[in-house]
C-alpha cells in the first residue's frame, strides 16, 4: 500500500513539472546487450568451423553481419536522439560521454 502511494505522489510530481515545463534532461543511462553473434564453439564434425565464420573480420563469439548491423542502427538512433537534439554536442567529449562495463573485455 505504501508502495502504491509512492509511486502515486512520485507521478505527480514529475507530471507537474512536465506540464510547468521545469524538466531538464540531465544523465541518460544507456544498457544493450551485443547484437548478433556466430557461436562461440561448435562440435568437432560440424562442416562450418572458424575458418567460415570470418566475414567482416570475425570469427568464433565475434558479431555477425547482422550484429554489425544492429549496431549500426543502435548508433543511429542514438545519435538522432541525443546529438542532433542538442543533448550531446557534435564532437565526442570525455567530458560529456562515458562508458564502463563490468567485464574485462580482450
Amino acid at each position: 500500500m505504501m508502495l502504491r502511494l509512492f509511486v502515486a505522489v512520485l507521478l505527480f510530481q514529475v507530471a507537474e513539472s512536465v506540464r510547468d515545463g521545469e524538466m531538464e534532461l540531465v544523465l541518460v543511462q544507456g544498457i544493450w546487450r551485443h547484437g548478433d553473434r556466430s557461436p562461440t564453439k561448435t562440435f568437432p564434425t560440424d562442416p562450418f568451423q572458424d575458418g567460415n565464420w570470418t566475414f567482416g573480420g570475425g570469427g568464433f563469439g565475434q558479431l555477425s553481419p547482422i550484429g554489425m548491423k544492429q549496431h549500426m542502427n543502435l548508433g543511429k538512433l542514438l545519435r538522432s536522439t541525443y546529438v542532433d537534439s542538442g543533448f550531446l554536442s557534435q564532437r565526442y567529449s570525455s567530458k560529456e560521454v562515458r562508458g564502463s562495463m563490468c567485464v574485462e573485455r580482450t
